[in-house]
């Protein structure tokens, strides 16, 4: 008697040669459809409610004294954390075209849990970047001061998906021939938002009358050591 009789298994035949190359590429195309038309529908779902709280964000980005001005206004917070919700799902969907099209052997390891795995990579980071603010804040007694900061990186990274959207967008419908310059405008647009971020990190140093040497402890141990761990573990996949 089979084996497979035995023991109640159901036995799946895959399809072999030219059929298996349709039937994963009949899969792929599946799962990125689903994806683009859930990113498409969130857009549109997010931008009727969170439009007028664009332009606020993006003044507060390159005006230090219109963010002090509205850390408390709780309809602008809103606002910013829905955006930053999209920004996240947004950076999460690039990261899926990128392993899409040139790491082809995580997609097929991952496949649906692709962009549900980046989306949780990245807030874990964001949230364990707030934690260690707010604690910090609390053990020198200025945690006001700290949380502005946590704040201030939504801004930034809201800042990054607006001059990167309509490029996600296109690539939406164009594919493995524009992944590799969404991939570059990416990480132009991610970098010099980070430097604008750094840059405001200074200006609130300096406002809440704090030495540049604890700026630059900030730096070294919140900035730099993380993204030094981040570059290790990529080189590594």
């Amino acid at each position: 008697m089979d084996k497979a009789q035995i023991w109640g298994e159901a036995v799946i035949e895959h399809p072999s040669g030219t059929n298996a190359s349709l039937f994963a590429a009949n899969q792929s195309d599946v799962c990125t459809s689903v994806y683009s038309l859930l990113f498409i529908l969130f857009f549109l779902l997010t931008f009727k409610h969170i439009r007028h709280s664009l332009v606020t964000i993006v003044h507060c980005c390159f005006r230090f004294s219109q963010s002090m001005k509205t850390q408390d206004n709780l309809s602008l917070e809103q606002g910013r954390i829905v955006l930053f919700i999209f920004s996240l799902f947004h950076f999460s969907m690039a990261a899926f075209f990128f392993v899409y099209v040139f790491r082809v052997d995580l997609y097929h390891i991952y496949h649906w849990f692709l962009v549900p795995l980046f989306f949780l990579i990245f807030s874990l980071i964001y949230l364990s970047r707030w934690v260690v603010l707010v604690f910090i804040g609390w053990v020198i007694k200025y945690p006001k001061e700290l949380t502005f900061i946590a704040k201030g990186s939504r801004d930034y990274l809201i800042l990054a998906t607006i001059f990167t959207l309509p490029f996600s967008l296109f690539t939406l419908f164009s594919w493995s021939s524009a992944v590799t310059s969404l991939t570059i405008w990416c990480f132009f647009v991610i970098a010099l938002c980070y430097l604008l971020f750094l840059f405001r990190t200074l200006q609130h140093f300096l406002y809440a009358r704090f030495s540049v040497f604890f700026w630059i402890l900030y730096l070294c141990s919140l900035e730099i050591a993380p993204l030094a761990l981040l570059y290790s573990v990529l080189i590594t996949i």
